[in-house]
Formats: C-alpha cells, sequence, structure tokens
C-alpha cells in the first residue's frame, strides 16, 4: 500500500499561472504581502514570524530579501532622519512608529553618522512636586525651565500683567490646592508677613523651629 506524501503541515495546493503548483496556504512568508502582514503583525520581530510559520529565522530573513523587505524598519536611514531629525521626534518615538527599541534607534543613527541629541533635550513637559509645590517642567535644547502650577493659574485668572512682581499665595497654606478660590496675588512684603504671622516664636519673639 503506499503512503502519501507526508509533509510538516496540511497544505493546500494552488495553480499559479504558468500551470504550474505551489503550496501557498501553509508556506505564507513566499507571498510578499502575507510576509508584509506577518511582519507587522508581530512588529518586525522575526523570531515570531518564523516560529508561526514553522520555519528557522533564516528563512524568513532569506525571503525578506527577496522580496525587498526590510525587517528592521527602524535601520532604514531616510525614515531615521525624516522622523529623529527632521520632525524632531525623540528616539523612543521613532521606536514607536518603526517597531524598534530606543536604543536600536539610537544605534542605527550612529552608525548613518546621523546627528544624535542628548537625552535631556528630547525630555518632554512632565508633571511634578516639590515640597508640595505642584509644577511643570521642560527641558528645551539642553537648557531646564520650571513654572509652578499655582502661577500658570494666576495667569489664567488674572493676566500675566497683573502677576509682576507679585507672589502667589495660597489662603489656607495647602500648597497642592490649586483651586482658583485658594490663590491671591500679594507683593513679597504682603506675603511673607503672612507666613510670619502664623510661625511660633518664643517669649522674646524668636521663630521657634518647626516641630
Amino acid at each position: 500500500m503506499s503512503l502519501p506524501t507526508s509533509t510538516s503541515r496540511c497544505t493546500s495546493q494552488m495553480d499559479n499561472q504558468n500551470g504550474d503548483t505551489e503550496m501557498t496556504s501553509e508556506k505564507p512568508y513566499k507571498d510578499q504581502q502575507k510576509l508584509e502582514s506577518l511582519l507587522e503583525k508581530h512588529e518586525y520581530h522575526v523570531p515570531s514570524v518564523a516560529d508561526e510559520c514553522g520555519v528557522s529565522r533564516g528563512t524568513i530573513h532569506r525571503w525578506c530579501e527577496k522580496h525587498g523587505i526590510n525587517p528592521k524598519p527602524y535601520s532604514d536611514k531616510e525614515k531615521l532622519k525624516e522622523l529623529y531629525v527632521d520632525k524632531g521626534l525623540s528616539a523612543e518615538e521613532v521606536g514607536n512608529r518603526l517597531c524598534g527599541s530606543e536604543h536600536s534607534v539610537l544605534d542605527w543613527l550612529r552608525r548613518h553618522d546621523l546627528p544624535v541629541r542628548t537625552a535631556s533635550a528630547d525630555r518632554p513637559p512632565h508633571f511634578r512636586t516639590q515640597h508640595g509645590y505642584e509644577k511643570w517642567s521642560v527641558t528645551h535644547q539642553g537648557s531646564s525651565f520650571d513654572v509652578m502650577v499655582h502661577r500658570l493659574l494666576a495667569v489664567a485668572e488674572h493676566g500675566l500683567d497683573e502677576l509682576r512682581e507679585k507672589d502667589v499665595h495660597h489662603k489656607n497654606r495647602i500648597p497642592w490646592d490649586n483651586r482658583t478660590q485658594n490663590i491671591e496675588l500679594l507683593t513679597t512684603e504682603e506675603h511673607m508677613r503672612d507666613h510670619l504671622s502664623t510661625w511660633d516664636r518664643d517669649d522674646d519673639g524668636r521663630i521657634l523651629p518647626h516641630q
């Protein structure tokens, strides 16, 4: 009794335009569009594509080369120049778009002799607190700038001109309570006098340290 030819996976046969038969359903990597779809599905992680197809990584790389597909889009010099240099995206943002890590993007930028910015130059505006005061920080061209949230609020409420040479005071003295009804504009002298009035003093009028 003759046995059917065995294959590692079930396959279906289709006739191509030349009348030849070829197995396509179980070897999608031989079709350019299907291989591109698989790469996008697995975020250009070749080992994952190879596992799904049941072949080696080398096979996927060879078919990428045959189809003219770059399995590492983050290595493309023109794309790196467009996104990182021309549009000013960070290495992390470029990696997210081109399916690579920040480290891989920086590595290929250097390989292509494209200018690499410092990490601080890429840092977007970020929110943080300092001694209970809320603030926004931003780094631009290597220089860092901070602005307090309560001062931003005061500008929105009173305008920039009114804020000049004025302190923004929290009425209830809670530095993170930035409700509009809790802030007021004072001169530096008024502001200091208000805070000094709440400090404990000894019998001789000297300010006592906070416990």
